[in-house]
């Protein structure tokens, strides 16, 4: 008998431990004082990286671009 009520205050207490959240999570949200509208700003975490491609002397060449940046990435390579 004295298992069986050992086990349940266990239970009990194990889930009454797990049901707290000590690190209450909100999302922040923004409004806009001039219509007051909410809206949420979403940034991406990869940046976008493509291929950019030129003509120089009848032959072609290419390079990456980062159009998050807007950087140059590596050299001119010949395809």
């Amino acid at each position: 008998m004295k298992k069986k009520a050992a086990f349940f205050v266990t239970v009990s207490c194990a889930v009454i431990v797990m049901s707290l959240n000590p690190f209450p999570v909100k999302a922040a949200e923004n409004i806009n004082p001039a219509n007051g509208q909410t809206y949420i700003s979403i940034t991406p975490a990869a940046a976008t990286i493509d291929w950019r491609y030129k003509v120089e002397d009848g032959k072609l060449y290419k390079r990456l671009y980062n159009y998050q940046k807007q950087e140059w990435v590596g050299e001119w390579i010949l395809c």
